[in-house]
């Protein structure tokens, strides 16, 4: 599963966004990040075959990376001010990568 959550990260005290992957149904991890302060779940998308989660999760590190985004902490953890790049970079690789058109239109 692909995921996207922000909030208050109680480790650094900043409004954060993480982009993120689990396996499986990704409960477990999504409330980790709820105890973490990241409350606020922004995109889900589970089911993915195997390998995509993590070609996904690469693409949008490597473009938060090529626009100048910085960590907030780790590798995963940006400024909230990221998140409309980080979901930009989602839907840019969707419709590469799984042939979506714009917009969600099937």
């Amino acid at each position: 599963m692909y995921y996207i959550v922000s909030g208050l990260d109680t480790t650094t005290g900043k409004e954060t966004v993480k982009p993120g992957i689990s396996f499986g149904s990704g409960y477990n991890r999504l409330l980790q990040h709820a105890e973490d302060g990241l409350t606020v779940q922004h995109l889900r998308i589970p089911g993915l075959p195997v390998g995509m989660a993590r070609a996904l999760e690469t693409s949008v590190l490597d473009g938060l990376d090529r626009e100048g985004w910085l960590s907030t902490r780790g590798v995963e953890y940006f400024p909230v001010a990221a998140l409309q790049d980080v979901m930009d970079l989602v839907g840019g690789w969707s419709q590469t990568s799984l042939g979506f058109p714009p917009s969600g239109r099937r």
